[in-house]
């Protein structure tokens, strides 16, 4: 065992337990970071700006609209982050052969219905 006399080996000791210390309140910040991360972002209309790449004329009137999701406290507007990448890709198209398969699995599903019969 160490001779805890020696103020160099005390002052050693004391060093080893402030890093661990350390790193575990580094963990710790760690983990709430990634827990606050996943919470969904609410702001104002910049950042339905930022989202959409829309003019904010463009965002008033879709808000007027309600064809873009959006909250509204007294005067102000806000947007969820969330919710308004869900609205864009709800907007998505399918591709080519996207549209391809679902054509064939509708006339496969049309077949085996007649076939039931």
């Amino acid at each position: 065992m160490a001779d805890m006399t020696n103020p160099f080996q005390i002052i050693e000791s004391r060093l080893c337990s402030i890093e661990t210390i350390l790193e575990t309140i580094r963990n710790q910040n760690d983990q709430s970071f990634l827990q606050k991360d996943d919470l969904d972002d609410i702001g104002p209309i910049s950042l339905a700006e930022k989202i959409t790449g829309l003019a904010k004329p463009t965002i008033y009137t879709l808000v007027a609209q309600r064809k873009i999701p959006s909250m509204k406290k007294g005067k102000k507007l806000y947007f969820s982050k969330k919710d308004l990448i869900e609205w864009i890709k709800s907007g998505r198209k399918n591709t080519e052969e996207e549209t391809s398969i679902d054509g064939l699995k509708l006339l496969l599903k049309r077949k085996n219905r007649k076939k039931g019969k």
